[in-house]
């Protein structure tokens, strides 16, 4: 029950931007390439307006956590933190040293399709893989942070 109240709490509290910080924020706003800065940018914007969570969660196409998440992103760390991109991505289910013997098995011997490497993958590490995704994952392993065109 407490933390129920916690989250009712933080979504129905106020924020009141000073002159300075709405005119920050408009500023880099204007100068924001990318897509989810922008959103979080505008979600305090909006919220300084009055706005709901869930107005401007719908608004903004993301989820109320987001939004709360990210107003107490901007209540802790001011617009340094909302312009900051901390997120490194989701770990591979593969071992460097597995990623060394599937680049082996390409040199010697390249897959002729998908399901190939698949059902390697699946037979020589027990890791479960589906065909679709497969190509993508043979592109990051032969060509690790280029494009391979």
């Amino acid at each position: 029950m407490k933390q129920k109240q916690k989250r009712t709490k933080l979504k129905n509290r106020k924020l009141a931007l000073t002159a300075n910080e709405k005119s920050a924020l408009i500023k880099a706003q204007k100068g924001e390439t990318k897509t989810q800065i922008l959103k979080r940018i505008q979600s305090i914007l909006l919220k300084d307006k009055g706005w709901t969570h869930k107005a401007i969660a719908e608004q903004l196409g993301k989820g109320i956590g987001t939004i709360s998440s990210w107003l107490e992103l901007y209540e802790k760390e001011k617009l340094v933190g909302l312009l900051s991109w901390k997120y490194g991505g989701k770990k591979g289910k593969l071992s460097d040293e597995q990623i060394k013997q599937i680049k082996k098995r390409i040199r010697e011997n390249p897959f002729t399709v998908a399901q190939e490497a698949v059902d390697f993958i699946k037979e020589k590490f027990e890791i479960d893989y589906h065909s679709k995704y497969m190509p993508r994952l043979l592109k990051k392993i032969v060509y690790p942070g280029k494009s391979p065109v």
